[in-house]
């Protein structure tokens, strides 16, 4: 019986332990990839932690920071299309740059609301 609850227990905190590290190794990779200075370099990896990671928040994260480097390079449907994909709440700069992003668009009334 006691087996049971051991071997229940290790089922149970496995995959939490996983998740732990997962999210340990994004975190790192991301404070990594901030501190570079060459674009190919940070654009890429920011690319790789997008598209592998998605729905994670360093995922998130790596869109928003690739939305801005678009906003800043004139690609202004393309930095929509990743501040859309944005769907964490606890990544309160996607209004402003979404804002930002509507108004060079020239929708005046989307950016407002």
């Amino acid at each position: 019986m006691k087996k049971r609850y051991i071997i229940l227990s290790l089922l149970i905190m496995i995959p939490m332990l996983n998740w732990a590290v997962s999210e340990g190794i994004l975190k790192k990779r991301y404070n990594k990839i901030r501190s570079m200075i060459n674009e190919t370099d940070f654009k890429k990896n920011y690319e790789f932690l997008a598209n592998n990671y998605p729905e994670s928040h360093y995922g998130q994260l790596s869109m928003l920071e690739l939305a801005k480097l678009c906003i800043l390079k004139e690609k202004y449907q393309k930095a929509m299309e990743y501040l859309q994909k944005i769907k964490n709440p606890n990544i309160v700069d996607k209004t402003y740059w979404l804002a930002k992003d509507y108004l060079f668009l020239d929708k005046n009334i989307e950016a407002i609301v």
